[in-house]
């Protein structure tokens, strides 16, 4: 009985107080939530990473010299 007693009082004091407070914050306008990053920002990334992996590097242009076009493209 004693362990589950000190086992709910860290697991209080540890998670639920300060998401208690966090939230509290939060709903105050004092803290800003989790910023979610834009579609174009991700789409860079995405690209860059996939470059990196090629060995291309991040400031490579593949329509730079030696690069072909496929048709419809401009």
């Amino acid at each position: 009985m004693i362990t589950f007693v000190l086992t709910a009082a860290v697991v209080y004091f540890v998670v639920v107080l300060p998401m208690k407070t966090l939230v509290e914050r939060r709903k105050r306008g004092e803290e800003a939530g989790p910023v979610v990053p834009s579609q174009v920002e991700l789409l860079v990334e995405i690209r860059d990473l996939l470059r990196a992996q090629q060995g291309m590097g991040a400031g490579h242009d593949p329509s730079g010299p030696g690069a072909t076009s496929l048709p419809g493209q401009l």
